[in-house]
């Protein structure tokens, strides 16, 4: 699942703990709290990965970050 996806279903379903634990994750990113590798090492870690995301790895976090920062 990709991370905005995960972020869209949780505001759907709304916040539980693994949720919270996510947020804290993402906003340590956003703030450069967390590198790239870290991020990508912790999403790996906790998030089922669809074969489709399987390039993660090699994902664009910079824009990622920036398209997060807006919504």
């Amino acid at each position: 699942m990709s991370v905005v996806a995960r972020l869209k279903r949780m505001e759907k379903e709304g916040v539980d703990e693994e949720a919270e634990i996510i947020l804290d994750m993402v906003e340590e990113f956003l703030t450069g709290e967390n590198s790239v590798a870290e991020f990508t090492a912790f999403w790996l870690s906790v998030v089922e990965v669809h074969p489709r995301f399987k390039f993660l790895g090699q994902a664009n976090y910079r824009a990622l970050a920036e398209r997060l920062q807006r919504r």
